[in-house]
C-alpha cells in the first residue's frame, strides 16, 4: 500500500536506475557484488520517487487549491505553458548543436531558479502577509533570506549531478550483450589461465549424486588446488569500458558468420586455429589426430551459408603470394574473403635467418606481408603472433638453437616494427593464450586443443568490431570515424521519442493533478452517466440532478454523518437547495444505518460503563 502511493514516480525513474544507456547497460554502484548492488539501487529508486511523490502532493497542494477554482486554472495554464517552453528550449539547444553536459546543467540551474521564484511568488507570499497581519510585523525579508534558497539549490543539483556522473561513468555495466566497442581490442588478450579444482563441496556432491563417483586417483590438497583443470578467463576491465568478453557459443558464431567467407593463411598454429574454430561451429571432430591425413594440405569446409578455406603457407614470402592471389580474385571481380587470418614468423627464424642475405629477403617479404595486410582495406584482417615455444620439447639441435623462446621472441619484435601488427586490424597475441600452459607443448610449438579454442575465443570476441551486424550499432563507417577521431556519438536518447514523452507527461500529470487514477477516462464516463441519467430518470431540475463528481460521491455521506467539513460539491447543492439534507440511496441509507449503529453501540457501552462507575461509587 505505501509503495503503491508513489508507483507512478517508480515507474517513471526505474528506467534510469535498472535501463541506463539506452537499455544496454545498468547502474554498478556496489562492484563485485550484483545482489548487493540491485538492493542498494532499488532502495534509491524508492528513495528518489518517495521524495517526488511528496513533493508532488505539495505543490499540487499549493498551486490548485481546492477552494480556488481561479488559481487552479491558472496554475494550470501556466504548468502546460512553462513545460512546452522547455520544449521549444530543448529543440532549439538541439538544433544549434548547444547540447552538453554544462549547457544542461546551467539550464536546469537557471530554470530551477525561475521556478522556486514563480512558485514563492504563487504560494508563498499570500501565507507570508497574512502571517505577518496576525504577528503585527511588517519587516521586510532581507537580501540574504531571498538569495539563499536558490544558491544552495544550485549547489545541490551541481553536486548531485557531478556525484551521479561520477557513479555512471564509473559504474555503468552492460545488460546483456551488446557488441563489445573497439577500445576493448586492447583488454581481449588480457587473460590468463585459472585452476578450478574438482575439489570443492559443490563438485564433490555433484560427481557424487549425478555421475555415481566415489574417489579420486588424486587427494584434494589442503589449498584446494589438487585435481584443479586449468581454464582461460579474461580479466576484469573497468565497468564503464563495457568490455564484457564472454565465451561465444555455436548459434552466436553461426549468426556472425552467416552468409560469409573466412581464409586462415599460415603455419600449423593457423591450422590448429582453423580446427578450433571448426569445433565452434560444429564439427566437433575437427582437429583429431589423424595420421592418414596430409599436414601441408589445403582445406576447405562450408556450414551452411559460412564458407571455410585453409591455405598452407608457413613463411612469410608464402603468405604474402596467397595475399596477392586474393587481392588479384578481388580485382578480377570475384567475391573476397570477409575475414582473412594470418600467422607464423617461427618457421621464418628457422628457415630464412642464417645468413645476412636470409635475413633481408626476410625483411623485404615481411614488409611487403604489412602491405598486404594494410592493402585489404575492404576486409577484417587478424594477424596472429607465434605462440610461446617451450623450449626443451623441441626435438633437434638445430630447433633448440634456431627456435628457441628467446629467438622467437625477437622474431615477434621485428614483425612489429615493420608494421605488420599495426597493417592488421586485430592481432591475436600467442603468447597471450599459451603462457600458461607452457609445459603442455608436446613438441615444443603445438598445444592441445583447448589452447586455441582458446584463441578463437578470443577472435569471435574481436568479431563484433571487426565483422559488425547489420542489426548491431556498430558500423565500418563508424570503426573509420573512430579511427580518424571523428566519430559523432548518437544523439541522446536513443529509446526515447520527443511527443511520446510529451504524452506521457500529460497522462501523468492528469493522474497527479486530478487524482484520477484511469488517465482522465473517469470523467468522460461522469460526463456520459450525466447525459444519460438526466435524459432517463430525472427530471431537468437542478436539485435532482445525478452525483457526478466521483469524489463527493465517494465520501460526502461520510463527511456529513462524521461532522467533518462538507465537500464542495455538497456546500454547493447545500446553497442551491437551502437545507443540508442528502439525497440518498438505499445503499447510502444502508451505509448510514451501519454508521448509527455502531456509533449507538458506542454510546451504550459508554453509558453502561459511566454507569457502572456511579453505582460502585454509591456503594
Amino acid at each position: 500500500k505505501t509503495i503503491g502511493k508513489f508507483s507512478l514516480e517508480i515507474f517513471i525513474f526505474h528506467h534510469y536506475f535498472f535501463l541506463a544507456d539506452h537499455g544496454n547497460a545498468v547502474l554498478v554502484l556496489v562492484p563485485g557484488y550484483p545482489k548487493c548492488n540491485v538492493v542498494v539501487t532499488a532502495l534509491l529508486l524508492l528513495l528518489v520517487a518517495r521524495t517526488t511523490h511528496n513533493l508532488t502532493v505539495i505543490l499540487s497542494a499549493m498551486m490548485f487549491p481546492a477552494d480556488d477554482d481561479n488559481k487552479s486554472i491558472r496554475s494550470l495554464a501556466t504548468f502546460f505553458v512553462t513545460v512546452l517552453g522547455f520544449y521549444c528550449l530543448a529543440f532549439t539547444f538541439n538544433a544549434v548543436d548547444l547540447v552538453g553536459p554544462a549547457t544542461v546543467t546551467v539550464g536546469i540551474i537557471l530554470l530551477g531558479i525561475l521556478l522556486y521564484k514563480a512558485i514563492i511568488d504563487a504560494t508563498w507570499t499570500e501565507y507570508k502577509n497574512v502571517g505577518r497581519q496576525l504577528a503585527g510585523v511588517e519587516e521586510n525579508e532581507s537580501v540574504i533570506a531571498e538569495v539563499s534558497p536558490p544558491i544552495i539549490g544550485a549547489l545541490v543539483v551541481m553536486v548531485l549531478g557531478i556525484s551521479w556522473y561520477i557513479v555512471s561513468v564509473a559504474g555503468a555495466s552492460g545488460g546483456g550483450h551488446p557488441p563489445l566497442p573497439k577500445l576493448c581490442e586492447n583488454y581481449v588478450n588480457d587473460g590468463m589461465w585459472v585452476p578450478v579444482t574438482a575439489c570443492s563441496e559443490y563438485q564433490r556432491g555433484h560427481d557424487t549424486r549425478d555421475l555415481d563417483m566415489g574417489a579420486y586417483y588424486r587427494d584434494c590438497d589442503l589449498d584446494g588446488s589438487g585435481g584443479a583443470a586449468l581454464h582461460w578467463g579474461w580479466k576484469r576491465t573497468k565497468p564503464n569500458l563495457k568490455c564484457q568478453f564472454r565465451s561465444r557459443n555455436t548459434v552466436e558464431m553461426r549468426n556472425k558468420l552467416s552468409h560469409r567467407m573466412v581464409v586462415f593463411i599460415g603455419d600449423e598454429m593457423v591450422r590448429n586455429l582453423f580446427h578450433a574454430l571448426c569445433r565452434l561451429l560444429g564439427d566437433t571432430e575437427a582437429g583429431m589426430y589423424d595420421s592418414s591425413e596430409a599436414v601441408h594440405s589445403e582445406i576447405n569446409k562450408v556450414f551452411g551459408t559460412i564458407r571455410m578455406e585453409y591455405k598452407w603457407a608457413p613463411l612469410a614470402y608464402e603468405q604474402v603470394a596467397k595475399m596477392k592471389d586474393i587481392r588479384m580474385k578481388g580485382n578480377a571481380g570475384l567475391k573476397g574473403p570477409d575475414l582473412i587470418v594470418v600467422g607464423g614468423g617461427a618457421l621464418d627464424r628457422l628457415h630464412v635467418w642464417a645468413t645476412d642475405e636470409d635475413q633481408e629477403s626476410l625483411n623485404v617479404a615481411v614488409q611487403n606481408l604489412a602491405k598486404e595486410l594494410d592493402f585489404s582495406s575492404a576486409t577484417a584482417t587478424v594477424w596472429c603472433t607465434p605462440t610461446t615455444v617451450n623450449t626443451p620439447a623441441l626435438n633437434t639441435d638445430e630447433k633448440r638453437n634456431q627456435m628457441n623462446e628467446m629467438a622467437v621472441s625477437e622474431v615477434r619484435k621485428m614483425y612489429a616494427e615493420l608494421d605488420v601488427e599495426s597493417s592488421a586490424n586485430f592481432v591475436l597475441e600467442g603468447p597471450a593464450y599459451t603462457m600458461g600452459r607452457v609445459s603442455e607443448s608436446y613438441d615444443g610449438r603445438l598445444y592441445p586443443r583447448p589452447v586455441y579454442d582458446v584463441g578463437i575465443q578470443i577472435i569471435a570476441n574481436g568479431l563484433d568490431w571487426l565483422l559488425p551486424s547489420s542489426s548491431g550499432t556498430t558500423t565500418t563507417d563508424t570503426m573509420m570515424e573512430e579511427e580518424n577521431g571523428t566519430f559523432d556519438p548518437p544523439a541522446t536518447g536513443v529509446l526515447s521519442h520527443p511527443y511520446f514523452g510529451l504524452m506521457m507527461l500529460l497522462f501523468g500529470s492528469i493522474g497527479l493533478f486530478f487524482f484520477d487514477g484511469y488517465l482522465g477516462f473517469s470523467y468522460l464516463s461522469s460526463l456520459l452517466v450525466r447525459i444519460i441519467s438526466s435524459s432517463s430518470y430525472y427530471s431537468s431540475t437542478e436539485e435532482e440532478q445525478p452525483e457526478t463528481n466521483f469524489l463527493d460521491e465517494a465520501y460526502g455521506l461520510y463527511h456529513q454523518r462524521l461532522k467533518l467539513p462538507a465537500m464542495r460539491e455538497s456546500k454547493k447543492r447545500s446553497k442551491n437547495s437551502g437545507n443540508n439534507r442528502m439525497n440518498t440511496t438505499q445503499e447510502d441509507s444502508d451505509l448510514l444505518s451501519l454508521l448509527e449503529n455502531d456509533s449507538l453501540t458506542r454510546d451504550g457501552s459508554g453509558r453502561s460503563s459511566n454507569g457502572s462507575r456511579r453505582r460502585s461509587n454509591k456503594r
